[in-house]
């Protein structure tokens, strides 16, 4: 009996010290918890105080609040015009001349616009609508080539194209004169052909025509003597006659002619 009553008292004792422990954590575990609530309102609190600033709980609000917006734009932007060009075999080849001005088109562009916290992020062109179209602008070029000349005679000029004060009685000078001594070589200004009015030719004296083609041709006139003859093909540089005074002349010189299309025009205008 008494060792029952001891072993009894045994488990008794052992079962109070268990229900003792499990109150103490029991009651442990709810203040931790409330220690740990402390400590992080704490800590929040220092954070805002010493940065002057709004709660962290407000800073972490607007970080992670930005909203995410889409939106649509309209603009309209021009069309530049492209420049073509056309040929014309009847212009000269550094001779051009505007057809068709050039005009702009325009056109309406559609972007989608993504934002991010106020912050543009992506921007894509979603449509594109042509208000009117660019017209071209059309420049005709010539393809004709100009030959220029050269110098009959190494002279200086005494008298110029046009009208002449110099001489008795005013009058349209065909061409123009240039200073020579008796007998010096006079060259063909351009390669062309003889022509059958080549020979005695009246106030022109002795005198070489020649025929460069495209309708212009050549006079050389008051030589003492010629060395082409009618249909002869002459080059550019080559000795056609010596200079003299035959014909309606008041001294030796070259009188140097260039006509177009029958027209006597300027000299000057085609040599170098």
């Amino acid at each position: 009996m008494e060792s029952r009553s001891i072993l009894g008292r045994e488990i008794t004792m052992e079962s109070q010290k268990r229900a003792r422990g499990l109150g103490r954590k029991g009651i442990l575990l709810p203040v931790l918890a409330m220690v740990l609530v402390t400590a992080v309102v704490t800590t929040v609190t220092g954070y805002a105080a010493t940065n002057n600033g709004p709660g962290v709980l407000d800073q972490l609000s607007d970080k992670y609040a930005k909203v995410l917006a889409v939106s649509y734009e309209e603009s309209e932007k021009s069309i530049p015009f492209d420049t073509v060009y056309e040929e014309d075999s009847e212009m000269y080849e550094d001779e051009e001349i505007v057809k068709v001005e050039g005009e702009k088109g325009s056109v309406l562009i559609t972007e989608k616009v993504t934002d991010f916290g106020g912050k543009e992020t992506k921007r894509e062109i979603v449509s594109f609508d042509v208000l009117s179209h660019s017209v071209d602008r059309v420049v005709v070029r010539g393809t004709k080539e100009r030959s220029y000349f050269v110098w009959p005679h190494g002279g200086p000029i005494t008298s110029y194209f046009g009208y002449r004060w110099d001489a008795p009685g005013t009058y349209d000078h065909q061409g123009m004169d240039i200073d020579a001594h008796y007998g010096d070589a006079v060259i063909a200004a351009r390669s062309g052909v003889v022509t059958e009015d080549t020979g005695w030719d009246g106030g022109y004296g002795l005198c070489v025509h020649i025929d460069h083609g495209d309708g212009i041709e050549t006079l050389y006139g008051h030589n003492c003597e010629l060395l082409v003859s009618p249909g002869e093909q002459v080059e550019a540089g080559q000795v056609i006659a010596y200079a003299g005074s035959t014909g309606w002349s008041s001294g030796v010189h070259v009188h140097f002619e260039v006509r177009e299309n029958g027209t006597a025009i300027d000299p000057l205008s085609l040599l170098p």
